[in-house]
């Protein structure tokens, strides 16, 4: 079996020093999600080619005005040819929904008598619709990772008209094209009745990157009680309540480490002013992220799973808290199943009241105690959701879409 991928995978050597310069940063998640992927085709032997659209900012929101196909080496080892285009909004668009069409065709053509699968990350709109129409056209089965729903991907509550209604115009055409796929591999299994319940599936919440397992405690573990969160500072997942909650604690020698960016930020600053035990990082490198959450008593997520949206995502840091070694403290949310909370403390919501209990809860509770429920997890996710595995889950339901007629 031949696979073409197509997703925002590029070398981390070109990415990563482009990323610096952007205005506004795109998550990181994609990348680490898509390396992991492709690292564990490669473990499973597959004999794949990539395509790439990486996640780079429309001018004036990075400096990149245009680049051609060019083509690299993954670190997997796989080849990309990344997707040419100019870079202003619309006009990139469309850059890249004539490119892929012609590399697809050209792939397509080129493997004619082979046994194929088209394989695409998110679903992007500019891309899928050539993939469905020339996928269909040359008998080759395609399917899609679904990482979010297109409707859950913008928040327009503070966007202007125009950008507003280019928004609505993406999401209705995203829609459209989402359906209509052989197969989709999704984070959570409520993403099916959305998406298109008539269509089979399989559910992959996460990749382990095992090279970031951490073997043992590190010697500089912080000292007392070190609460740590790196992600989105929205208000909505829940981290006014944490706030609130370690205000609470009675504990000198607890700490409160915040990484990263959010409508709450300037809060964030304002209390870290107030109380010496709140440390504000914002947004820093992803190793120095890895660093700091090997170093803390406990890493936390403490989204309201009432929230419509919890039932349509796998928080993209979960895998990544449990690989450090380092115990997490988690809300019951609908997207991750039940397997994950085995390994887990857990509170049962995220009103203040209830943190703050398993906040001091989690504080009486021993260094040794909470390194070998930490080392518990990342046993867990090394073993049971390392790349070859999650990878391999995804091969062989491709062979069964494969064997499907068309």
């Amino acid at each position: 079996m031949k696979y073409l991928y197509f997703g925002t995978i590029c070398s981390p050597g070109t990415y990563m020093p482009m990323l610096e310069k952007f205005r506004v940063k795109p998550s990181i998640a994609p990348f680490a999600f898509e390396t992991a992927l492709l690292n564990g085709m490669k473990e499973n032997g597959a004999d794949l080619e990539a395509i790439s659209f990486p996640v780079i900012p429309a001018v004036p929101k990075s400096k990149h005005l245009v680049w051609g196909c060019r083509k690299e080496r993954l670190e997997s080892g796989y080849l990309t040819t990344w997707i040419g285009a100019i870079n202003i909004s619309g006009l990139k668009q469309l850059c890249q929904r004539v490119c892929s069409h012609i590399l697809l065709k050209r792939w397509l053509r080129k493997n004619r008598d082979e046994e194929k699968t088209v394989l695409i990350y998110s679903a992007y709109q500019p891309v899928s619709k050539s993939i469905v129409t020339l996928c269909k056209r040359y008998g080759t089965k395609c399917c899609a990772i679904i990482p979010d729903l297109p409707r859950d991907m913008f928040n327009l509550s503070k966007t202007g008209t125009v950008k507003k209604a280019a928004s609505r115009l993406y999401v209705k055409a995203a829609e459209q094209v989402q359906g209509r796929f052989d197969g989709y591999i999704y984070l959570t299994q409520a993403m099916s009745e959305v998406i298109n319940p008539e269509k089979p599936f399989t559910v992959v919440e996460g990749i382990a990157d095992t090279r970031l397992a951490a073997d043992t405690v590190p010697e500089d573990k912080a000292p007392g009680f070190a609460v740590m969160y790196a992600g989105a500072l929205h208000e909505k997942y829940g981290l006014k309540n944490l706030l609130d909650a370690f205000a609470s604690l009675e504990r000198e020698d607890a700490q409160l480490w915040l990484f990263g960016s959010g409508d709450l930020t300037q809060e964030i600053e304002a209390r870290a002013a107030e109380d010496g035990r709140i440390r504000f990082f914002g947004r820093v490198s992803r190793e120095q992220v890895l660093e700091y959450e090997r170093k803390a008593s406990v890493l936390v997520n403490v989204r309201d799973g009432g929230d419509e949206f919890t039932k349509y995502s796998f928080p993209s840091k979960t895998i990544e808290y449990m690989l450090s070694g380092t115990p997490i403290l988690m809300t019951p949310l609908p997207g991750v199943p039940e397997e994950y909370y085995e390994h887990m403390y857990r509170a049962a919501d995220n009103r203040v009241e209830t943190l703050r209990a398993a906040l001091e809860a989690l504080a009486s509770k021993s260094a040794e105690e909470l390194a070998a429920f930490g080392a518990n997890a990342r046993r867990f996710v090394v073993e049971e959701k390392n790349a070859r595995a999650q990878a391999g889950k995804i091969l062989q339901f491709m062979k069964e879409i494969n064997g499907r007629q068309v």
